[in-house]
């Protein structure tokens, strides 16, 4: 697991923990201590990773978007990643644009 990710230029810290601040998550982030954390005994941390950078993104850049329409764009995209790796080559080949 990453132990820190950038976004939009902030570097965030990762980390597992036992239990999350919100009751029933599976993740949040700490937007002010930019730290994004995990709960251990979820199944799909890279899906969880993925919703939360979704929440840094839409707070970063005032999109207010809902926890629907983030479940919804982590989950899809996470899917489109795993079913076409050619796809994400596309996006980590680094002097390529």
């Amino acid at each position: 697991m990453l132990k820190t990710i950038k976004i939009l230029g902030n570097v965030y810290d990762v980390e597992i923990v036992k239990t999350v601040d919100t009751q029933d998550a599976m993740g949040c982030v700490l937007y002010s201590d930019q730290l994004i954390k995990l709960k251990e005994d979820s199944k799909g941390h890279n899906v969880t990773l993925l919703l939360e950078v979704f929440h840094a993104i839409s707070w970063m850049l005032g999109c207010d978007l809902s926890e629907n329409q983030i479940a919804a764009m982590s989950e899809g995209l996470f899917a489109v990643m795993q079913d076409n790796s050619e796809f994400v080559k596309l996006y980590t080949t680094k002097g390529e644009k």
